[in-house]
């Protein structure tokens, strides 16, 4: 999101980190939710075109991040976590914000 902050074409090197970033997002996107990324891609592609603003572009990636598809956020990583805290004797997972678990549905995991 902070590559979004910037004016848009000043910073030759922040505007390819963020082509490469954005790219690598919708390709991986496209395995989970291929609606999604088609409505993403043409988001940023409109941002290329300087269809619309670079806020624009962050409210889209917001929404997404708002309501996921399912998988976006690897499972194995919590399990992962919370399996390392089992086999080092920890008494227990503190969770601090239940609502992440849910809305970015991996209270299943």
């Amino acid at each position: 999101m902070a590559l979004l902050k910037g004016d848009g074409g000043s910073d030759y090197e922040a505007e390819a980190e963020l082509k490469g970033l954005m790219e690598a997002n919708i390709a991986r996107l496209f395995q989970l939710s291929p609606p999604h990324a088609k409505a993403l891609s043409a988001r940023f592609q409109s941002l290329g075109k300087k269809k619309i603003k670079r806020d624009d572009m962050a409210a889209g990636i917001m929404a997404l991040l708002s309501d996921p598809p399912a998988g976006l956020f690897p499972e194995d990583k919590l399990v992962r976590v919370i399996e390392t805290v089992r086999e080092s004797g920890g008494r227990g997972v503190m969770i601090f914000a239940a609502t992440h678990l849910f809305r970015n549905k991996l209270w299943e995991a």
